[in-house]
Formats: C-alpha cells, structure tokens, sequence
C-alpha cells in the first residue's frame, strides 16, 4: 500500500503537483 507523503505545486506550471509516494516523487 503505497501512501501520499507530500504534495507540492509545481512553480512553473500551477496546473500539474509534485506526488511523492512513500517520500518517493512519482
């Protein structure tokens, strides 16, 4: 099971976010 740790905007493009899995970017 894998769970979201942190969820961040992207600065140069608002409409796509940073997802990290298990602290991991996805």
């Amino acid at each position: 099971m894998s769970v979201i740790t942190k969820i961040e905007i992207q600065k140069r493009n608002k409409e796509r976010v940073n997802i990290y899995i298990d602290g991991e970017y996805s």
